[in-house]
Parts: C-alpha cells; structure tokens; sequence
C-alpha cells in the first residue's frame, strides 16, 4: 500500500502495487488490468476540477478514472514509449486552472495540453536552478532533478526555486552516499511555509525564502499538514511523528512504533488515515488520544463511564476500576480484588466519605483511593442478579439500586418487583423515578402499590436531571422533561432535511 487520496464525493483512493482501490467506507472496488489499466502498479493518483481521478502507472502510462470506467489520453502510449515503459517513474501528477496536465518524475516533468484533449505533451525545460517547486492552481508540484545531476555538482550549494522565490540550501554529501534523492509530497502550513524531503532531511523555506534544515534518524516517506495546522511525518520502519502547529523545534508524538508510513490525509471528518507498506490501511478518528491506563489487564469491554465533581471513573468486565483527575490528569487504577470474581462494576456514587461501587454481584464501599472498606450484599436471593446495575445514594442517605425486575432498598432491606425491567432510577425534587422498559414510574415508599405510571408504553432508557427538570430518555429517540411541579412535556425533535 502506497498512498492515498479522498475525492470531492468522499471516496478513498488507495494507490498500491496490485491496483488503484476505491473505498466507499463499507467496501473496496479494485480497478486492474482487467478493469483497463496498463500495469497493476499505481505511482501517481490526483482528482482534477471535473472529478477525474488521474493516475500513472509504472509503466509510464497516464490516465484517468471517470465513473468507474478507465480512460487514457491519445498521447500515453507515445509517452510511455518515450519514457522506457517505466525506465522514468511519475510520482505526481497536477492539473492547472485551464485543466492542463502536469506530471512529475525524479528528473524531470511534462504539461499535457486539455486545449488539444492532451494529444500533445511537452518537457519543462530546466534552467539554472537544480530543483523547482511552484505552485499551480493551490496545488504544489515538485520537480527534482536526477541524482546523476546532482552528483556533478562542482558545489555543496543547491540552488532551488520555491512559489517564485529563489534560495540556495546547503547541500549534505551525505544524501548522495545514501542513494538516490527522493523530493516528494511538498505541503504548506497556514503561515506560508513550505516543508519537502530529501531521503532522511525534512526541510522548510518560509514566504521570504529563508530555508532550515531538520534532520532525521530513518528516511522520511510522507509529509502533511493537517486542518488544525499540525506536521505530520510518515517514517520508514519507524511509524509516524506529528509536531503540533506544524513546529519541527518540538518534541512530536510519535505513534505506530516500527510500522513503515507511505501516506498520511485527513477526510472531510477530521478523520486521520494512514497507509502503510507491510500492514495496509490504519483509520482514526482522533489520532491525539493519550493512553492514560497503562495496564495490560485493563483491556476488557468497558461498563461504566461517569463523572463525579473533578473525576472522571470508568470500569471493565472484570474488575478493575479508573478515577482520572480532569484537572490535573492523575490516573488511578485499582483492582478490586473479590476472590478473583469477575464482578462487574456498572455505577458508582458518592458515600460518606467515599465511594459505593455497584457490581453484578455485590455493593461495596471504598475510600477516595477505591481502597475496599466493606461490602453490601442484598441477602435476599433474587432470581437474575443480587448486585445493582444503577445505584443512586438519596438525600437521607439511602442506597437504592435497579436490578434487572427490581428497585432494592439496600439500607431498609426491602426489594419491590418492578412491572418491568428497569433501565435507571434517579431521584428529582425529593421523589424517586424509575426508568424501565415499558415507561416511566413514580416510587411510593409508603404506598402498597409503590409505583404509579407518570409516562406509559415508552422504552425509557436514561434518566438525567438537567436545569431544574427531569429529561427522559427513550430508546426511540423521543425525549420528555419534567418540570419542578411534574408537568410532562414532550421534546420534538426536528430533523434535517
């Protein structure tokens, strides 16, 4: 897998050595030489202003992709055979704003003529310069020149051409003994700045064609900048760096360790995608994420997210439990050790002085640092679960839990049979609500019946108490608020067109 492309309709375009692939977010379609192209391995893919993906081969072969259907222009053939079939490969293809054709290899470049429907092709002659970089219709397009010119270079001075402005780098000896120049994929930053590769060199010329030179361990493959302006470098063998606000004098993040990177864009999504050459495509929709649990046993089905105060907890399958400050970004990780009991912790409160846990099977109470001070077992075999899936502490104090068929009072020692299953339970202006599969119910201690519908023949899933209402949540999508007197009322949802 070598790079990759989204078109104006939100396509992927994967170049690779065995086709040019197109990715719908669900599945690929392979276009190869039995879908009309000349040689499988793809080298150069761009979208022009009409929508044509344009591709070049290693063949030397330029063409295009219009509705799924492979097209080439009257003069590819000619070009290819003037290039050796392959002897040159293109590595980018351009188009300007009269739709010509540009295409780029090493050591040299040629415009293809739309006013002649590309029929003929000319060279882009060289002058004084060794290497060029402009800019065509916001598209860059490099032009660098064979490295057997370079190594006849009497100096260590690089002369280059960049959006117009002339500027000399100094040029490494080292480079050449390294093998052959690669300048590909230039891109700019939202101040101006141009950033280009040359093997294991990133450098960057600024808008008054001032360069600096940033070197690297391993040989750089791609560079991009992303829409929040952060520098993206794909590394050979050694995965992937980002320097934030596109600044090379800062420490980057560096992920992927050992992975090879070839290409690097972002989706219309903000979402990261990745090619790479031995483990094929990687997607995230955040890339920025911190691993803030550094535990190999931490790597079960989460349970339970929840904010209390300044914290954020959450929980696995089994048995461990997480209080991140969100203040400071502490971290603590505690197992809760139960005989080894895979217990589930689905809900915490505040309690006393510190936490009650609500497990499958158990309730137990913990310190600030969700150290075990003791357990509450509902004695009381109840036919699905004798734990809590969500526990509320009320105001005088009482621990009240739903579990599956049931609203326990862990501090009295009663359990009432709900009419159905129950989702939630929340308290809200000194009453007790239930949330459950076949509406929402008002709890009465004292009465004999102990609940009464407030909202019928609802799924009622989530129970929220939001500026001085309550917010019903159902699994439809419809929504209720309660307002401090109990009068109903029914959100509408208004959907986009």
């Amino acid at each position: 897998m070598l790079w990759l492309l989204q078109d104006s309709k939100g396509y992927l375009w994967i170049r690779t050595l065995n086709g040019l692939c197109k990715f719908d977010g669900k599945k690929f379609k392979i276009f190869t030489k039995e879908n009309g192209l000349k040689n499988n391995s793809i080298y150069a893919i761009y979208e022009d202003s009409e929508e044509r993906i344009w591709f070049a081969t290693a063949s030397s072969h330029i063409g295009y992709i219009k509705n799924d259907s492979v097209f080439y222009m009257p003069s590819s053939e000619r070009f290819a055979k003037e290039n050796g079939y392959g002897q040159k490969v293109f590595y980018q293809i351009v188009s300007d704003a009269n739709s010509n054709i540009y295409v780029s290899s090493h050591g040299r470049a040629y415009k293809f003529n739309s006013s002649n429907n590309f029929s003929t092709y000319s060279l882009i002659i060289q002058n004084d310069f060794y290497l060029k970089i402009v800019n065509i219709n916001h598209h860059i397009l490099c032009i660098p020149d064979s490295i057997t010119s370079v190594r006849l270079m009497d100096t260590i001075n690089l002369k280059i051409s960049v959006l117009g402005k002339k500027c000399i780098l100094k040029w490494d000896e080292n480079i050449l003994k390294q093998g052959g120049t690669r300048i590909i994929y230039p891109c700019q930053d939202t101040a101006g700045n141009i950033y280009f590769n040359f093997n294991n060199r990133v450098f960057l010329v600024d808008k008054y064609g001032v360069s600096k030179e940033y070197i690297f361990e391993n040989l750089v493959y791609h560079i991009f900048v992303d829409k929040l302006n952060n520098l993206w470098l794909g590394l050979n063998s050694e995965g992937l760096l980002m320097f934030p606000n596109a600044d090379l004098n800062q420490e980057p993040k560096h992920l992927l360790l050992g992975e090879t990177i070839s290409g690097i864009i972002q989706d219309f999504e903000g979402g990261i995608w990745l090619s790479t050459l031995n483990k094929g495509l990687f997607y995230s929709k955040n890339l920025f994420n911190k691993n803030l649990v550094n535990s190999a046993d931490f790597n079960y089905k989460p349970e339970m997210l929840k904010i209390i105060d300044s914290s954020l907890f959450l929980s696995d399958f089994k048995s461990y439990v997480v209080k991140l400050n969100l203040i400071n970004q502490e971290v603590l990780a505690q197992k809760i050790n139960i005989k080894n009991a895979k217990i589930g912790i689905l809900d915490i409160d505040k309690y006393e002085n510190g936490y009650l846990l609500s497990g499958r099977n158990h309730l137990y109470k913990v310190d600030n640092k969700l150290q075990i001070l003791g357990s509450i077992f509902w004695k009381k075999k109840l036919k699905l679960s004798s734990g809590a899936y969500n526990t509320i502490i009320t105001e005088n104090n009482k621990i009240l839990g739903v579990s599956k068929n049931y609203l326990t009072n862990y501090t009295t020692g009663y359990s009432y049979k709900l009419p159905s299953f129950g989702n939630d339970v929340i308290q809200f202006q000194d009453k007790i609500f239930v949330a459950t599969k076949n509406g929402l119910l008002k709890y009465f201690e004292e009465d004999s019946n102990h609940f009464r519908i407030v909202i019928a023949d609802e799924n009622v899933i989530k129970l929220i108490n939001l500026n001085q209402q309550l917010l019903v949540i159902c699994r439809d999508g419809k929504m209720y608020f309660l307002d401090e007197n109990f009068k109903q009322k029914k959100l509408k949802l208004i959907m986009p067109v």
